[in-house]
């Protein structure tokens, strides 16, 4: 059994082999107790100091908060989708699950947080194990984890989670704390991390507007499409109240040039627009953006037949449920 002595000084405990003192520094050697009346005040000034740097070492580095910062903000993302697929799951079974799963990765992440605010030493634990599994994260998880082990590796790292009271540190572990607080892995990871934000926020912004632009261009061009076919819509009715009859079937630029009106053969994408008789009265269409028919006469569009994004025109509305998407 390991007998555990105390420094004659200052009373730390210390292991039998040491030859100096942790906390107070003195040489056991060269200790002199004749001689320490003259010492204390500059022995007792020194591990104030000591102490007193140990308190303010002892606290969460800026990376650190950092990460605890970012657990934090993945909780609530996670709370959200779980609250997003409890919502969903109200008319979708099987969802249930990953309601579960969200919820608990979110309480995951806000405990993390708080533990490492606290130093507790299962919150670093943890957070190891999360961080090895960021690696699974190619490419920038990848990057961000190997930074982020380096750091939590440190040796500073032990002492920061090891519970100790900062009065019982010795010389060696306040150095240790000092170059922790200081390490430039802990730069570098929030550094990398800020990147990696700015990053996908920006690619993030870029493709939203992209496809919002897009979105706006496409969505324009079928209000044209549907206005142009409601304006040949009309043109054909009021030729037919002359006429005492329809156009028969034919192309489009023909029936355009026998209403003699000023009137579009082709639609916002090019293609001409698509005119056919249906019964006793027509129907007009467009392709859409992506030019492809999804039925083979306008006869076959009607409610709760799927359209894709063709348009059709019949008595100036529009015929079923057109959806926009882009192609062609």
């Amino acid at each position: 059994m390991t007998t555990i002595m105390s420094c004659p000084r200052c009373g730390f405990e210390i292991q039998p082999e040491r030859t100096d003192c942790a906390a107070c520094g003195i040489v056991f050697a060269r200790y002199d107790p004749q001689r320490e009346q003259e010492t204390v005040p500059l022995l007792d000034a020194r591990r104030e100091a000591q102490v007193a740097d140990a308190v303010l070492l002892m606290s969460p580095t800026r990376p650190l908060r950092w990460v605890a910062t970012l657990q934090t903000i993945s909780g609530a993302i996670y709370a959200l989708l779980a609250l997003l697929m409890l919502y969903i799951a109200r008319e979708r079974s099987g969802l249930f699950t990953l309601v579960v799963v969200y919820a608990t990765l979110a309480a995951l992440c806000v405990w993390v947080s708080r533990a490492i605010r606290r130093l507790e030493p299962a919150g670093l634990i943890v957070l190891l194990g999360m961080t090895f599994l960021t690696l699974l994260a190619f490419p920038i998880g990848t990057v961000l984890a190997l930074i982020l082990l380096v750091y939590l590796f440190h040796p500073g790292m032990a002492v920061l989670f090891s519970g100790q009271d900062a009065d019982r540190l010795g010389t060696t572990e306040i150095g240790l704390l000092h170059d922790l607080h200081e390490a430039r892995a802990g730069v570098w990871f929030i550094r990398t991390t800020v990147a990696a934000i700015v990053l996908t926020v920006g690619v993030a912004a870029i493709v939203l507007v992209t496809t919002g632009v897009a979105g706006w261009s496409i969505y324009g061009d079928v209000v044209r499409a549907q206005r142009d076919m409601a304006a040949i819509d009309r043109a054909v009715r009021a030729y037919a109240m002359h006429e005492r009859a329809y156009p028969p079937p034919q192309p489009i630029g023909d029936l355009i040039r026998a209403m003699d009106e000023p009137l579009p053969a082709a639609d916002p994408w090019g293609r001409p627009y698509r005119y056919e008789r249906l019964g006793s009265g027509f129907r007009l269409g467009s392709a859409g953006p992506d030019g492809r028919w999804s039925r083979r006469s306008l006869a076959d569009y009607g409610a709760g037949a799927a359209s894709g994004d063709d348009i059709v025109v019949e008595d100036g509305e529009v015929v079923g449920r057109t959806v926009a998407r882009a192609g062609g």
